[in-house]
């Protein structure tokens, strides 16, 4: 199946509304006693079966997960490659990059929606996506990066300004973030050499702690992609505005607040995760 082109489907994963990034009033304490915390530990600390089980439960369950977990499937026997990566996660890294649209809503738009939605007990439980979740962040351990995640800058573009941070904050994202190590493809994302295009051009410094490179299995392998993790954590070191296109540029901190097995390097109290 050949690869789709980012210029006939300009993906939506590289751009986010203004509440991408919310701050952290103190990063040294961490998210140890938050709801999400306490679910997500739960989550990717169960056996795999179990989480097959919950994809099995959730796709029977969600038209648009369904359908669009299908459609992947046509693209998989290309995409498949010489790792230990297990068929699941190779799927779902592949569904979160699809750009059809289902139903009018397109997966990765409603997932990522719900992940920044997540906040006590109530929403966790009603959240349809908790394989999908469980199955990215056990891709970690296992995939073969391309590009890179140990690259020094990686980019991310932005059809909207960001007014709500300053030089200084700690901040993190409670979703997926899609990122390229090609400044010209985020730049594309905002509006490409029309400089009167309003956006921001979000500058990522430091090697990516809790992230994949899945530029091998996305549906777009044009867009060079890493996809960073939940409550990475970064600081911002350096806002630049005055024209159309802003730029902010974050230090990477830490993954989940290095308390999840994202990367064994970081783990201070670790999860152990059961195959």
């Amino acid at each position: 199946m050949p690869e789709l082109s980012r210029r006939e489907s300009c993906t939506g994963r590289f751009l986010d509304p203004a509440n991408l990034l919310q701050t952290i009033p103190d990063h040294e304490k961490g998210f140890e006693s938050t709801i999400h915390y306490k679910h997500v530990s739960q989550l990717i600390s169960l056996q795999f079966s179990k989480i097959l089980q919950i994809l099995h439960y959730e796709l029977n369950n969600n038209l648009l997960y369904f359908t669009t977990w299908k459609k992947a499937k046509e693209h998989f026997m290309d995409k498949r490659k010489l790792d230990t990566l297990p068929v699941e996660c190779c799927l779902a890294i592949i569904t979160y990059t699809m750009d059809e649209k289902i139903n009018g809503t397109k997966l990765y738009l409603d997932f990522n929606e719900k992940c920044r939605r997540l906040g006590d007990d109530g929403t966790w439980q009603s959240f349809p996506y908790k394989s999908l979740y469980a199955l990215l962040t056990r891709s970690i351990h296992t995939i073969t990066n391309n590009p890179d995640v140990t690259t020094p800058i990686y980019y991310r573009g932005l059809k909207c300004k960001i007014t709500d941070i300053k030089e200084g904050d700690y901040v993190y994202s409670a979703q997926f973030l899609s990122c390229t190590t090609d400044k010209q493809v985020a730049l594309e994302f905002i509006g490409g050499s029309d400089e009167d295009t309003q956006g921001t051009l979000m500058v990522f410094e430091g090697s990516a702690m809790a992230a994949c490179g899945i530029m091998d299995y996305s549906a777009f392998k044009e867009e060079q992609e890493i996809l960073v993790f939940p409550w990475s954590t970064f600081k911002v070191t350096k806002i630049i505005t005055g024209g159309s296109q802003d730029q902010i540029f974050l230090k990477t901190i830490g993954p989940f607040i290095a308390t999840l097995p994202y990367s064994g390097t970081y783990i201070k109290k670790g999860v152990t995760i059961q195959n």
